[in-house]
């Protein structure tokens, strides 16, 4: 009886049998082809910088009004000039999703403001928003605010705080988390749930002292009335 090393040395025999035949060849090995790719060193260039998308953002996005204008510019786009048709329902028809992609018809749906919703469904109530939050890898810095750094979630946390102030009566927010903990195994985390602005240790991530400072500077419960 042949061994697995016999077997396996057959069947390698075999396919280059097979593949030189295919090539018309009687080589043991052939370069069936290959593709050359040009190198551009921008170091070796001059002008202006290019500008990046960050760049772009903090000149055009800084306020809510803008980032507005870009959205529904952005969706007249895709209504006007693509196959795609993009429309607004409110979050009630969808049954607790955000909105959702139809590749029959190429539709993407999407969910009302939530907040917007809420406040105008029940203008005489406090709104309190809980369990928002981004992963966050202690000691991961990033200059182009790479998800997962700690300057990510700070921006995360300053973009949440800025909608949450367009609103007179939203009156609280409870972050998640305190900090990080363990959960099950996983493929998709990374020893444990990483949302917390402080370590498992108690160590503070960089987002703490903007909330500190957010924080503190809140004069009273009702000081937006």
């Amino acid at each position: 009886m042949p061994s697995k090393a016999d077997v396996k040395a057959w069947k390698a025999q075999l396919v280059a049998q097979a593949e030189q035949k295919r090539l018309d060849t009687t080589d043991e090995r052939a370069i069936v082809g290959y593709r050359y790719l040009p190198v551009f060193d921008v170091s070796q260039t001059s002008g202006e910088p290019v500008l990046s998308a960050k760049d772009f953002v903090k000149e055009n996005l800084a306020d809510h009004q803008n980032v507005t204008s870009l959205y529904n510019a952005f969706k007249d786009y895709l209504n006007q000039q693509t196959d795609l048709k993009v429309s607004e329902v409110p979050l009630e028809t969808l049954n607790g999703a955000k909105g959702y992609f139809q590749p029959s018809s190429n539709e993407i749906v999407i969910g009302g403001d939530e907040l917007q919703e809420y406040s105008d469904k029940f203008p005489d109530k406090p709104i309190m928003y809980t369990e928002y939050g981004a992963d966050t890898i202690p000691g991961l810095h990033s200059n182009y605010d790479e998800p997962f750094s700690e300057e990510f979630q700070e921006d995360y946390y300053r973009m949440a705080s800025k909608v949450f102030d367009e609103f007179p009566h939203f009156v609280g927010e409870q972050l998640w988390n305190f900090a990080d903990f363990q959960t099950k195994f996983g493929i998709q985390r990374v020893q444990g749930n990483k949302k917390g602005i402080f370590t498992r240790s108690r160590e503070p991530k960089m987002v703490v002292r903007y909330l500190k400072d957010r924080w503190t500077k809140i004069p009273n419960f009702g000081y937006k009335k």
